[in-house]
């Protein structure tokens, strides 16, 4: 097997983990191991790494869809809320929803306040119809 086949399956190979060295011996051929040769000068090559895939975040879970079937009461009610929250997103009034903490209340943007009246009245035909 040639040198210039050699380096290619030394780098793939786990010996690549622990560097790999380059010598000539006494008839001048080359050669390449993962270990360095007693008593001979060699060159150790340095061998880029590659670096180590990131694990993508968990997605998040999907919301349930709501129940169409709900017991009368409970569809009354989210009607009402869906109705309310209309009437509310169109007003001047200023709206506030948490941030995505839960924890700080802060005003909604016009896009925000725009997307929010969308679901409201995608939940309002949805539940009071």
């Amino acid at each position: 097997m040639s040198a210039r086949w050699l380096l290619p399956l030394l780098l793939l190979s786990p010996l690549a983990q622990a560097g790999v060295y380059k010598w000539q011996d006494a008839t001048g051929r080359t050669h390449y191991s993962a270990s360095p040769p007693p008593g001979a000068p060699y060159e150790e090559l340095s061998i880029p790494r590659a670096p180590t895939p990131t694990p993508a975040p968990p997605a998040e879970p999907p919301r349930a869809a709501p129940d169409k079937a709900a017991a009368p009461a409970t569809r009354e009610e989210a009607c009402r809320r869906a109705r309310e929250n209309v009437a509310l997103l169109e007003s001047d009034q200023p709206v506030t929803a948490l941030d995505a903490s839960g924890g700080q209340a802060t005003e909604l943007d016009a896009a925000a306040r725009q997307q929010a009246l969308k679901q409201a009245r995608k939940d309002a035909a949805y539940y009071c119809d």
